[in-house]
């Protein structure tokens, strides 16, 4: 948990101090050039590739996801990535939401043990989900440049399992194994930052919670998933 935990800080950390370079050095570029900015942060906004015209974007980047512990195993660390595809809705001239389609593969395992048993679980799992981005304009360095956004999602999850169960019955050690998989309904909100490095190109650190649904499979049950991710990407808007 303190890696996990420490990845997310550090990650956090890159992203606000590169963007924050990056956005002083587009301010000065314009400031260089001729255009001003209004007192306070202004200037157009670079949120949208074309005002008030189809403005769709596609995004990618490394996923880190906690499953917490439940009631059979223990808690794990599932590493992968995302992809996103969306299109920003126009509802008035600065609040720009958006609208999005994610899918992501993340795989990792667990170990539990205590008196008289243990057991471990591979996970492969897929994420994908419709996702509803509330955003909200930030004023740090320029009008538009900087978004936090409130993100409510629900979708499917396709869970691959590999199960060893060993434990003691009667005085007898008894061994089970099995790998099998299932689908399920997942959903749960986030939030994030989007920085708006251009009228083309953003970057965006998000965290989200979701719940993965119980399912069954071969060897058994699998009690609902709560899992917290921190996914980092980087998007083209077009």
């Amino acid at each position: 948990m303190k890696t996990f935990k420490s990845s997310a800080v550090l990650l956090v950390t890159l992203l606000f101090t590169s963007t924050v370079a990056i956005a002083q050095s587009v301010q000065s570029n314009a400031a260089d050039s001729g255009s001003s900015l209004p007192a306070g942060g202004g200037g157009a906004s670079p949120a949208v590739a074309e005002d008030y015209a189809t403005n769709l974007y596609f995004m990618a980047g490394p996923t880190w996801l906690r499953v917490a512990r439940n009631l059979q195993f223990g808690s794990a660390y599932l590493y992968g990535g995302t992809v996103g595809f969306g299109w920003r809705l126009y509802e008035d001239d600065h609040e720009k939401d958006k609208l999005q389609i994610d899918a992501g593969v993340v795989a990792g395992s667990a170990k539990n043990s205590g008196a008289g048993y243990s057991n471990s679980i591979d996970y492969v799992a897929s994420l994908t989900t419709l996702t509803f981005n509330y955003c909200k304009p930030l004023s740090l360095v320029r009008q538009g440049m900087w978004e936090l956004r409130f993100s409510p999602t629900f979708g499917v999850a396709c869970l691959h399992t590999n199960v060893s169960e060993s434990y003691i019955r009667d005085n007898t050690p008894v061994l089970t194994k099995g790998a099998d998989g299932s689908v399920t309904i997942a959903g749960g909100i986030g939030m994030g930052i989007t920085c708006h490095v251009s009228k083309r190109m953003l970057i965006d650190v998000g965290w989200r919670f979701v719940q993965v649904r119980a399912t069954n499979h071969t060897w058994g049950y699998l009690a609902p998933l709560n899992t917290n991710s921190v996914t980092l990407s980087s998007g083209w808007k077009f």
